[in-house]
């Protein structure tokens, strides 16, 4: 399904924006980005820019955001296979490369996609930082990806660094 969008060059203004922004981070030229857009936060776009030189802008991006919808649908296994087993592994995959919402960020070129990808791969380091403190510095350099890419990533660090503290695993 996802293929299939490669058929539609429609873009939603913030797609033009992290196109844009990606654009200036490639070649340094902030006069690419509109000046009220040039607070978003950078790791998307930084990212989105490695796809641009061997691709282009359209296409790029929505490769870009392909890849990362599909890894996501791979974490999202591995993660349910570690806690829950094989057969929940395969329907939470299932049902996630299934979800049409899921299927159409996708396909956009939105922050989307990486987030949720660095949210399962920050969940994965998190249960295992809970087993064996050495996994911390991996949640905690993943946790800053995940809020580089979205504020809201910052609530995970916060809720993680409360459970932590109040089970006596920070000193």
């Amino acid at each position: 399904l996802s293929a299939y969008s490669f058929n539609f060059l429609v873009f939603a203004m913030d797609e033009y924006t992290y196109m844009n922004a990606a654009e200036a981070f490639l070649t340094g030229d902030l006069s690419l980005t509109l000046e009220g857009e040039r607070g978003r936060f950078p790791m998307f776009p930084a990212a989105l820019s490695f796809f641009y030189p061997p691709f282009g802008t359209e296409l790029g991006g929505k490769l870009f955001n392909l890849l990362a919808g599909a890894l996501g649908v791979a974490a999202t296994y591995f993660l349910a296979r570690l806690l829950f087993g094989g057969k929940a592994a395969f329907w939470a995959a299932l049902v996630l490369a299934t979800n049409p919402f899921y299927v159409f960020l996708s396909t956009r070129v939105l922050t989307e996609p990486l987030f949720f990808l660095l949210l399962v791969v920050d969940a994965y380091f998190l249960y295992r930082a809970e087993k064996d403190g050495r996994w911390l510095a991996a949640f905690g350099f993943c946790t800053g990806l995940l809020v580089l890419t979205r504020f809201i990533g910052a609530y995970v660090g916060l809720v993680a660094l409360a459970y932590f503290w109040k089970n006596g695993k920070l000193k």
